[in-house]
């Protein structure tokens, strides 16, 4: 029998279960990593959202206002 990841010596190791080990470890891989990186995804998600709102207002309100963009974007984004 043809083993990709058991030593191809002595071992109790099939096929059958190669493969289901494989898929075991892929599934808890993809898993570990989903939940990993969901804080990172969520928190970009909101900070895109907050910056269109500031662009926005930037663009709308550049002219008539003499607040410095710079100033006005990082106390938006509460950075300062």
């Amino acid at each position: 029998e043809h083993l990709r990841i058991c030593p191809q010596e002595y071992t109790c190791c099939t096929t059958e279960m190669e493969d289901k080990l494989s898929q075991q470890s892929k599934l808890e891989f993809e898993n570990l990593v989903e939940g990993t990186s969901h804080f990172v995804r969520t928190t970009f998600v909101s900070r895109h959202k907050k910056f269109d709102v500031i662009l926005s207002l930037l663009l709308s309100h550049h002219s008539s206002s003499s607040v410095s963009i710079k100033g006005f974007a990082l106390k938006s984004l509460n950075v300062i």
